[in-house]
């Protein structure tokens, strides 16, 4: 697995703090859902978005995941990576992703309405 940063030349203290936070954490996460998910994500990227909050290239197995999710709870940033890796199994059915969440992560329709409640700003919880 290999990972991929992009940054703003003049990126805040605060954006490489997040960055870093981030870099630490997904490969667990990762690592953790592989087996579960019998997938294989060959690497991960971090930058900032406005629209999304995570995107997958099926077919190079790439995940980049939004800068903002490390001001979000844990939970939130498990359930985007879960998400996003769900597309390697799923391309485009809605339903079937709601599927595989549910399979994966059940609970999950009250861990996504607690990720869009959440305040911005919330930090991780250890």
């Amino acid at each position: 697995m290999f990972l991929q940063i992009q940054a703003k030349k003049n990126g805040s203290r605060c954006d490489k703090f997040y960055r870093m936070r981030l870099k630490d954490t997904i490969p667990q996460m990762i690592t953790k859902w592989e087996p579960v998910m019998n997938v294989e994500v060959k690497g991960f990227g971090i930058k900032s978005m406005k629209t999304r909050w995570g995107t997958c290239n099926i077919r190079t197995q790439h995940i980049w995941l939004n800068l903002d999710l490390a001001k979000k709870p844990i939970a939130c940033l498990e359930f985007i990576v879960v998400h996003e890796m769900v597309h390697l199994l799923e391309r485009k059915s809605h339903e079937e992703i709601l599927f595989y969440m549910d399979k994966f992560l059940p609970g999950g329709a009250r861990r996504k309405k607690f990720w869009k409640n959440s305040r911005r700003s919330q930090e991780w919880e250890y």
